[in-house]
């Protein structure tokens, strides 16, 4: 469901907030990693969280070369190719 991945990964930006006192980054990373990890065996999935990576960096306008290695991180992660994505 597009929806619940939009929920999961805005979850996981909170959490990675640097004004919220509560930003543990390695440990978020490692969670959503592990939770991206769980759509790896359906290819449509996996492209679909790749592209709302894109989009969600890109949304302010500029999707600068720190939120390309995480989409790209994301990419890898599900066995995909970056370069797929124009990463």
């Amino acid at each position: 469901d597009p929806a619940e991945v939009a929920r999961k990964f805005k979850t996981y930006l909170d959490s990675l907030d640097p004004a919220n006192p509560d930003t543990d980054p390695d440990l978020a990373e490692i969670t959503a990693l592990n939770d991206i990890g769980k759509v790896k065996k359906n290819d449509d999935q996996a492209r679909m969280v790749v592209r709302l990576a894109i989009a969600i960096g890109g949304a302010d306008g500029d999707f600068d070369e720190d939120e390309k290695a995480k989409a790209s991180l994301i990419a890898r992660e599900l066995g995909l190719a970056p370069a797929d994505f124009g990463l």
